[in-house]
């Protein structure tokens, strides 16, 4: 559990702002997270020999780059946070 109650006496706007621009990365984290592995059972499962399945297998698996692609982008700007929270 977090304790804010030392943060909420007299903490500047941008310490807030940082808190909750953490929290949306953390949020948006988890969600690429559920949606990577997601992608990746649905590209595993639809690895068969048609060509309308392929065209799926290939859609799913460029969904699933382009999704850990983003997760890669937050992991980036959490760092950038976290420089800028231990400034």
């Amino acid at each position: 559990m977090y304790s804010f109650a030392i943060a909420g006496a007299g903490s500047s706007e941008a310490l807030w702002a940082w808190i909750a621009a953490r929290r949306e990365i953390e949020s948006a984290t988890a969600a690429l997270d559920v949606a990577v592995a997601g992608l990746q059972t649905l590209a595993e499962d639809s690895d068969w020999q048609s060509d309308g399945v392929r065209a799926l297998h290939a859609l799913l698996s460029d969904l699933r780059s382009r999704a850990s692609a983003e997760l890669a982008s937050l992991f980036e700007r959490e760092r950038e946070l976290e420089r800028i929270g231990a400034a």
